[in-house]
């Protein structure tokens, strides 16, 4: 079954297979069809930075009655923004103090429908030792038994997380985030 929209066809009520128990069980990450992007103005406001983080890792659970848990786990050391003097000065202890905290990660503790197509995630978001909460509303962007794409945007203030560097000329504290996850139900190992 696909979650449309559009022309495509009526879209998918998630709370029909949260509550019935049909997407319950274990789900991966699919790394290489999810991409995690980010973009942030700097030089008053006129420079757009984007940039996106190439390795990430995750799993979930769904109950029958349609409780969640996850994590996904991305490795800091990854961000790219395309310039190697920038990237290596994000890694650093102005930013993402990747060696010493190597791993941002987001855990899950609910998910709830919230429309067609749409579920509430609810969450907290973990960056070098700073965990705060963060909700997202993430749109279903297809769904079948194997498999399920979840993508979100959110717009944070990095300073809550601690990444208060602050270049002469830049404006924000603003990052806008975008999220396109692909999760497969986990493979069940044959008994041996």
């Amino acid at each position: 079954m696909s979650v449309a929209s559009g022309d495509e066809g009526p879209a998918v009520d998630p709370s029909i297979h949260l509550t019935s128990g049909t997407w319950a069980g274990d789900w991966v990450l699919d790394s290489s069809r999810s991409s995690l992007h980010f973009r942030s103005s700097s030089l008053w406001g006129l420079v757009k930075v984007r940039g996106q983080f190439s390795n990430m890792r995750g799993e979930g659970s769904l109950g029958l009655d349609g409780t969640a848990t996850g994590r996904l786990q991305i490795d800091a050391s990854s961000v790219d923004t395309g310039k190697d003097k920038r990237d290596t000065h994000l890694r650093s202890d102005d930013f993402f103090h990747a060696s010493t905290h190597p791993e941002i990660t987001y855990s899950v503790f609910g998910i709830t429908p919230d429309g067609p197509a749409r579920v509430r995630v609810t969450g907290e978001l973990t960056v070098v030792d700073h965990t705060h909460p963060l909700e997202l509303t993430a749109t279903l962007e297809e769904a079948d038994p194997a498999g399920a794409t979840l993508s979100a945007e959110t717009e944070l203030d990095r300073s809550t997380w601690g990444i208060d560097f602050k270049k002469m000329g830049m404006t924000k504290m603003a990052t806008q985030v975008e999220w396109r996850l692909r999760f497969t139900r986990r493979s069940e190992t044959p008994p041996s």
